[in-house]
């Protein structure tokens, strides 16, 4: 069918297809997040101490917003390797994911005594803010900016932190 902004018209149809493409990109993502957590099952069912499997059924249970189910199979892998950085990381993450910011913060802390990393800086220094220690916040941010100084998302961080300290 023509249109008399056919130009118009093709964009408007191109923008649908990418909604739908999105859509079906969810759902996708979903079935396989739910396939790959039924294949852990087996695997778990025979060495409930797998550690890959128990890290792909974390993995699957944070894409799909199970995150208390997720921090549980965190704290598994943690009985496993207590000093793996990325699994801590994965459970700030979830911690930070469940609202529990004072628990996140012990982890970020943790990953903070081996090394630097502007992520674990940003979300300690955003769950400070949740929390109302502006000043507090504002030192972890401003570290994060000598990783980052052009991040827009820390140098915006550091702007709410500077008007809330104002507001006080």
């Amino acid at each position: 069918r023509k249109y008399a902004n056919q130009e118009l018209a093709n964009k408007i149809r191109e923008h649908g297809s990418i909604i739908v493409t999105e859509k079906n990109n969810i759902e996708l993502l979903k079935r396989r997040s739910k396939k790959t957590e039924n294949s852990n099952k087996k695997i778990l069912k025979k060495d409930k101490n797998n550690f890959n499997a128990l890290a792909i059924k974390f993995s699957a249970q944070f894409e799909l917003t199970k995150y208390t189910e997720a921090l549980k199979t965190c704290d598994k892998l943690l009985e496993l390797e207590p000093n793996n950085l990325v699994i801590i990381y994965a459970k700030a993450t979830t911690l930070y994911k469940l609202n529990i910011y004072n628990e996140a913060i012990e982890c970020y802390d943790k990953i903070l005594k081996v090394t630097d990393n502007f992520n674990v800086l940003f979300f300690k220094s955003a769950s400070l803010l949740i929390l109302n220690k502006y000043e507090e916040a504002l030192k972890y941010c401003n570290y994060a900016l000598e990783l980052e100084p052009e991040n827009c998302d820390a140098n915006g961080l550091k702007q709410l932190i500077k008007y809330k300290i104002a507001q006080k």
